[in-house]
């Protein structure tokens, strides 16, 4: 293992330490990690392998080659420095029972593949949490959630936590009922961002159409939780009503599994928001404290 991760991997606890080293030699095999972590030393290697180059042929080179040489050289190096960031981000994510031998080469190797572009610190710490994921439990996520992941900005993240941070807990969906409401509007939860998630997978949208569920069967009221509140949701009595409308916007399996990527925020007026909604339309929902 390179100087770069240990001291690094000494520092962490004993029982991770382990894991943590067969997690890094695993991608070590899908990527070469052994770059010193000092960007200059990065850059004067780069330099010199082109003049070494340079040096050892006959064959005259134009003043533009060498500058692609060196770019290529420079390109090399900040993809590889990446990489080496991403896996960092990685390894405090790893738990006890993770193991990363079991993870596929090629998804591995697609992993790194994808990742190498990806310099914002928010950006990569979504890569960070795929990669330490798939240790932990090993097939929870597809090389199409890794496609999806690699084609999306960090606005398209943002934009994605919020979403899925318009969750009840026990609720695996979002509770969108209509894109043109102005307080998921105000969200960036639009009808063309919508349509952008449903492209790559991640949701289905129905537009006009709800999804829901039958519950009120069962009991005539129930409780789901949002961060230090709880939301109740009763029946009207003399209502025919048993469907509970879930919204216009449903997680596909993908969707669900970049959904346990995402840190859960707490969304302002959202509790608010579906209160607004149920009462409107045969429900009597309120609020409390948990």
């Amino acid at each position: 293992m390179c100087d770069y991760y240990l001291d690094y991997v000494k520092a962490l606890a004993d029982p991770i330490k382990e894991v943590a080293v067969t997690f890094i030699e695993k991608c070590s095999s899908a990527a070469y990690i052994g770059f010193e972590p000092i960007q200059k030393v990065r850059m004067a290697k780069a330099e010199a392998k082109a003049r070494l180059i340079l040096a050892e042929t006959d064959i005259e080179v134009s003043e533009l080659q060498q500058r692609a040489i060196v770019r290529l050289g420079r390109e090399e190096c900040k993809k590889q420095e990446n990489i080496e960031s991403i896996i960092k981000k990685a390894v405090p994510l790893l738990g006890e029972t993770a193991k990363p031998e079991a993870i596929d080469e090629d998804w591995i190797f697609d992993v790194l593949e994808k990742c190498r572009y990806f310099s914002d610190d928010y950006v990569q710490s979504y890569w960070g949490r795929i990669l330490a994921g798939e240790a932990n439990h090993t097939g929870t996520f597809s090389r199409h959630c890794v496609f999806a992941l690699s084609v999306m900005e960090k606005k398209d993240l943002e934009l994605f936590e919020k979403l899925c941070s318009c969750r009840l807990d026990g609720i695996s969906s979002p509770l969108i009922y209509s894109v043109e409401d102005s307080f998921y509007n105000d969200l960036g939860i639009t009808m063309d961002s919508m349509t952008f998630f449903a492209s790559l997978g991640l949701v289905e949208y129905l537009g006009a159409v709800t999804f829901g569920f039958s519950f009120f069967e069962t009991k005539p009221c129930f409780e789901l939780g949002y961060f230090d509140k709880i939301f109740q949701l009763m029946k009207i009595d003399g209502s025919p009503f048993n469907h509970i409308s879930q919204g216009v916007v449903r997680f596909t399996p993908t969707g669900e599994k970049l959904a346990l990527l995402c840190r859960k925020i707490n969304i302002n007026g959202f509790l608010e928001e579906l209160c607004r909604y149920y009462n409107a339309n045969m429900h009597h929902a309120s609020i409390k404290n948990r």
